[in-house]
């Protein structure tokens, strides 16, 4: 009986050793079966369920880990009680330290117990800054709809992927970030800036839905750009997809994308940029193979919003540039417009319906494009639009002489590149006419802006030969010259004051002395130059005679002087004309 008691109690005892351990295990987050969590306990102390749920979901072996440790009451992440914006109600255990996970990015033994999954994380507020500086670890972080209030640095940082889809943080400094995918900022809710200066993204970069602020900057390479406010800053990135910066983006100061190679499109449509008084988007230098899309027709979201000035500067796109329905808004003489300059399109640029108000610029110096596109409703007021330098194979309608000399009109200024680039484009596609209508128009700004007798000069070649681009219209007014001087022969035949100047070695013909005299030979002898018909050698009128003829029923006087004078002009017009003539036939007067 005594040997079956003591074995009964020997039962009891290890049952009860088994039960004090087993419930040792549930108090500690399942230590024995979690090393991660056993690790990090001996580090920080006091673990909050969310850190357990942390560690937990990147235990390494994890089968059973679902999107994310769950740091609320709900794996939903559209569910309202994951909404950082109420954060400030969270309890203390939807607590994770900041320095608790810089320690799982650096820390040798832990890295080695987490899974490639990574850190992923729902609706957990952050305290404390997050340093992730210099950290290389496997694998990738995730913090989605959380409240990170303190600044997030990820300098030099090598991550697999990074995610802060729907948080609110602060500024996020990750200088020199690596990424071997993507990196989603998708809804982010920012109290300070993004700068991603010198990152590689080896994937696409995603901004949708997100806001940032201008913060303060104190480092001296700054103090240039000090006035620009920048809220967003990507400068000498290498992005190997598309970045996305749409769908109610908003950003409180400038945005930056300097020297940057992007490898898909950029979009930036349904967004808002604002910068009063000062540059609002900035893409300088960069190298885009997609097309840059500030709006988009398929399913027409809403154009981007620009409160300032909008710049592309030096880049080269290898897509199109689509801007139609853009709004770019701003003070009277203050900054703002869009301006495209020095930049090269491969496909088209489409600025139809840009909304410029209150006197916003619009300048494409220097630029270069397949085909331009624009419409009426979407030109700047006048002196408002630069075009020196811009080129372009094709142009969209309205396309017609009239209609793009009204554009060039708009010009802050008379420039001879804009109207020779609209000259050749019209004469390539067939219209020679409005061609030269272009061209005269160039020429009449152009000596419009000279002395008074150079403006002379140029009205006379205008009207004579269309500064060299209608030469035959020198042959009309020499065809009135010569029609004129052969009434004026007539009148002066008819009134006796013409005489015949035969040589007095030769015997004077008989009969009336003028009758072989034929005004319209003679006024063609007199006027063209170098040839001789046989008129203006033999008769020439008398200074001192005088006659009458009989016009309309009465009757005028007439002195051989006047005649002789006429002649004179018309012998002067007669070398001018044609000089003007060869020099426009030949080209020599054309300003080309």
């Amino acid at each position: 009986m005594t040997k079956y008691v003591t074995v009964f109690s020997c039962l009891i005892l290890l049952s009860s050793t088994y039960l004090v351990h087993l419930c040792a295990a549930v108090t500690s987050g399942g230590e024995a079966a979690d090393p991660l969590i056993k690790l990090a306990r001996a580090r920080f102390p006091n673990l909050t369920r969310a850190e357990l749920a942390t560690l937990e979901f990147a235990q390494v072996g994890n089968v059973a880990r679902g999107q994310f440790a769950i740091a609320g009451s709900n794996s939903d992440p559209s569910d309202p009680s994951n909404d950082p914006k109420t954060a400030s109600d969270w309890g203390p255990q939807r607590e994770i330290r900041a320095e608790l996970l810089r320690w799982l990015f650096e820390e040798p033994n832990a890295i080695a117990l987490i899974s490639p999954s990574g850190i992923q994380v729902l609706g957990a507020r952050i305290v404390g800054d997050l340093n992730l500086d210099f950290v290389q670890p496997p694998f990738g972080l995730a913090l989605v709809r959380c409240s990170i209030p303190g600044r997030i640095s990820l300098v030099s940082a090598h991550l697999r992927w990074l995610s802060m889809s729907g948080s609110y943080t602060g500024q996020i400094y990750a200088v020199s970030l690596v990424t071997d995918s993507t990196v989603l900022l998708d809804g982010v809710i920012s109290t300070g800036e993004l700068d991603l200066d010198g990152s590689k993204i080896d994937g696409i970069l995603s901004l949708r839905h997100s806001h940032f602020r201008h913060g303060r900057r104190t480092l001296p390479y700054m103090e240039a750009l000090a006035g620009w406010n920048l809220a967003v800053r990507i400068t000498y990135a290498q992005i190997r997809g598309a970045v996305d910066v749409i769908e109610d983006f908003e950003a409180d100061g400038a945005v930056e994308i300097d020297n940057c190679t992007i490898g898909g499109d950029f979009t930036v449509f349904g967004s808002r940029f604002s910068n009063p008084n000062n540059v609002a988007f900035a893409a300088d230098s960069d190298v885009i193979g997609g097309d840059v899309m500030i709006s988009w027709t398929i399913g027409k979201p809403e154009a981007a919003k620009f409160d300032g000035l909008a710049q592309f500067y030096d880049d080269q796109i290898a897509g199109s540039l689509f801007a139609q329905g853009a709004v770019l808004s701003g003070s009277q003489n203050s900054l703002h417009g869009l301006t495209i300059t020095d930049t090269s399109v491969k496909g088209m640029i489409d600025l139809r319906d840009l909304h410029l108000s209150t006197g916003a610029q619009l300048s494409l110096i220097g630029s270069s494009t397949h085909i331009f596109i624009d419409s009426v409703s979407g030109w700047p007021a006048p002196g408002k639009l630069t075009l020196d330098g811009f080129t372009y194979d094709n142009l969209g309608p309205p396309n017609d002489a009239g209609s793009r000399l009204r554009w060039l009109r708009l010009s802050d200024g008379f420039r001879i590149q804009p109207y020779r680039q609209l000259a050749n484009y019209l004469r390539k596609s067939g219209d020679e006419a409005g061609a030269t209508r272009v061209l005269i128009a160039e020429e009449d700004l152009r000596y419009g802006q000279m002395s008074l007798w150079r403006r002379i000069w140029g009205n006379i070649l205008k009207f004579t030969i269309g500064y060299g681009h209608r030469p035959l219209l020198a042959m009309l007014w020499a065809a009135v010259v010569v029609l004129a001087g052969a009434i004026v022969v007539t009148i002066a035949k008819s009134a006796g004051v013409m005489r015949l100047t035969w040589s007095e070695t030769t015997p004077m013909p008989t009969g009336d002395p003028v009758s072989e005299l034929n005004p319209l030979l003679y006024s063609l002898d007199v006027f063209v130059p170098f040839v001789n018909l046989h008129q203006e050698h033999f008769w020439w009128p008398d200074k001192a005679a005088r006659g009458e003829f009989v016009k309309f029923g009465r009757q005028f006087s007439i002195r051989g002087s006047m005649i002789r004078s006429y002649l004179w002009l018309q012998i002067i017009a007669g070398w001018l004309l044609s000089a003007i003539f060869v020099a426009g036939v030949t080209g020599l007067i054309r300003n080309d």
